[in-house]
């Protein structure tokens, strides 16, 4: 049986001193993780709670005087397979005043890779700066606390998703297209339908990632519209989003992040099961092995088990996975359905690709912007030019995103306060 412990900085929040943050595994923590056994008869609608919690937040929101007071929540949201499926992820109520514009906004805002295990769901993150499963061993860090802690010194309320699967039984949909906007979507509604929320109804609604959170946010912005209409919605950040999967894939083979492929061939599987044979015949035992091992693996993990291997080792015929996949139309046809950029955004968009960029291709963010560009939405494209640090490292990855949180924070104030929304379509992006 895998024993989980917490590592918790900071003080509880005024109304969690009943919560235990103790062991992940306790009984208190499997309980709430445990959807009910039939959520649609559990949930009448789509972003209805089935559960919440106080809950305590560790030390380290950037800015902020005292901790927020945070609850855990459980809702409905519609999964990668069409069904309803019960979805977790954290509120936070910020302890700053609103100043701008009308009533506090709120954001919804998608994780980045946190990993496919249970311990990595950002609502434990939240809880506890790190989380040590000790059998098998795994590492869980919050680092979501960063973009969150700043939107709520900005006077935002934030609800963090921990999207379908991290936290609940069944796989995480790594980067599913629908799945992530509807999760994201959902919590927005979950946080608004909270019993004594002090959000109102029509509560300006923004949605905020980077990279897995990134394509997540965008894929909120083209849904919003249809899926939740209802929603006040006035704005998105969709930073270094894997808008096109196809050419994530060349990005990451023999990257620290290559297990990363694995959470997206897992992910797959649950909304295309028909993809599930063709990557059976296609892996070799080894291959077969690395989508196991995944399943139950934090980002951290991955990097330390797979880190810099390339993908030949895993196939049956010593070939690329880019190759292979790119010759095989089942596997293609899914892929395809997870494309971003086909949908005009209902919201402005700030669109951030990283030019050398080595996990997230700036060509497939620049074409996001482009497609939605031609839609006639209102995009503003932001090129971080951060030069080139130990290839296959993702530094470049991963350093743009603490670089520019004070940019995106500006950018969702402008948009709840009513700011002309910057837009950079017919502007030629800077020569790479």
């Amino acid at each position: 049986m895998a024993t989980a412990v917490a590592l918790t900085v900071g003080a509880a929040a005024p109304t969690a001193s009943a919560v235990d943050v103790g062991s992940l595994d306790s009984p208190r923590h499997t309980a709430f993780y445990t959807p009910p056994a039939d959520v649609a008869a559990a949930a009448e609608r789509n972003g209805d709670l089935l559960r919440h919690e106080p809950m305590r937040v560790a030390a380290g929101l950037p800015g902020l005087p005292v901790p927020p007071v945070a609850e855990r929540i459980m809702y409905r949201s519609t999964g990668a397979a069409g069904t309803p499926v019960a979805v977790t992820g954290t509120l936070l109520q910020s302890p700053r005043p609103w100043t701008g514009r009308g009533t506090r906004p709120l954001a919804a805002v998608a994780p980045g890779t946190q990993g496919q295990g249970d311990l990595c769901a950002p609502s434990r993150g939240f809880e506890n700066l790190l989380s040590i499963q000790t059998a098998p061993p795994s590492l869980g860090a919050g680092y979501e606390i960063l973009q969150a802690g700043v939107l709520l010194d900005a006077g935002f309320d934030v609800v963090v998703t921990d999207l379908e699967g991290l936290g609940t039984p069944g796989d995480h949909t790594y980067v599913d297209r629908a799945s992530s906007a509807y999760s994201t979507l959902d919590a927005a509604r979950a946080a608004l339908r909270i019993p004594g929320s002090r959000l109102a109804p029509d509560t300006p609604v923004v949605f905020s990632g980077y990279s897995q959170g990134g394509s997540a946010a965008a894929a909120a912005a083209e849904e919003a519209a249809r899926y939740a209409s209802e929603l006040n919605a006035v704005g998105a950040a969709a930073s270094a989003p894997p808008a096109d999967l196809v050419a994530v894939l060349d990005r990451i083979d023999g990257s620290l992040i290559v297990g990363a492929l694995a959470y997206t061939v897992n992910s797959l599987k649950v909304g295309n099961p028909e993809v599930g044979p063709e990557f059976d015949r296609l892996l070799n035992d080894r291959g077969r092995e690395l989508l196991e091992v995944a399943r139950h693996q934090c980002i951290a993990d991955s990097i330390l088990t797979f880190g810099l291997r390339e993908t030949p080792a895993f196939l049956a015929d010593g070939r690329r996975a880019s190759e292979v996949i790119r010759e095989n139309p089942v596997i293609m046809a899914a892929l395809d359905r997870q494309r971003i950029g086909r949908i005009a955004p209902s919201v402005p968009v700030r669109v951030q690709g990283n030019l050398h960029d080595d996990a997230v291709p700036y060509g497939q963010v620049e074409q996001l912007a482009r497609d939605w560009c031609d839609l006639g939405a209102t995009v503003e494209f932001v090129t971080d030019p951060t030069p080139p640090i130990l290839p296959r490292s993702v530094i470049n990855h991963l350093a743009p995103m603490p670089l520019h949180v004070l940019d995106v924070q500006r950018y969702l104030v402008d948009r709840v306060n009513g700011a002309p929304a910057p837009n950079t379509c017919g502007v030629a992006p800077p020569p790479r």
